[in-house]
């Protein structure tokens, strides 16, 4: 097996790793266990939801990669929502970014926004997603306690 380089084995333990055994642990113990930990949904899916993306699987062109540009009345109806929610306009083919999930949005942007030597300052307890462009670049991460986030001088929040 190869070793893993140095970037890599410079990630921290996951924060949420070791949950999954302790659930099955205390549930061996006979503790009924309310589990907050992940986000996993605990209802399932509307009825309409699963219709819908049933429906939408059906269709050829859904059925390929869309190269960043994504499903354009996807990409508009975020940037209706925005305006309607926030009453912000955005563009939605130059402001609006289509991801697979928030986490991996978070680990793209110190790319746009952090150059070699920057810091950024980030929570802790966090997704690895928040130190992934931070340790791909050299950039120093300071991790600053969730709870403790109202401590920072002014104009740093």
């Amino acid at each position: 097996m190869p070793r893993f380089s140095q970037r890599f084995s410079a990630f921290p333990v996951y924060p949420l790793a070791h949950i999954p055994a302790r659930k099955k642990a205390l549930i061996a113990a006979g503790v009924d266990v309310i589990d907050l930990g992940a986000g996993d949904a605990d209802l399932p899916p509307p009825p309409k939801a699963v219709s819908a993306l049933q429906q939408a699987a059906e269709v050829p062109a859904m059925q390929r990669y869309g190269f960043g540009l994504g499903h354009v009345p996807y990409r508009e109806a975020i940037s209706a929502w925005m305006q309607t929610r926030f009453g912000q306009r955005v563009d939605p083919m130059t402001e609006i970014v289509p991801l697979l999930g928030s986490k991996e949005g978070l680990a793209h942007v110190a790319f746009a926004y952090l150059g070699a030597g920057d810091v950024a300052i980030i929570p802790d307890p966090a997704y690895q997603a928040y130190l992934g462009g931070d340790a791909h670049e050299r950039r120093h991460a300071v991790r600053v306690c969730a709870a403790a986030a109202h401590e920072l001088p002014r104009g740093s929040r």
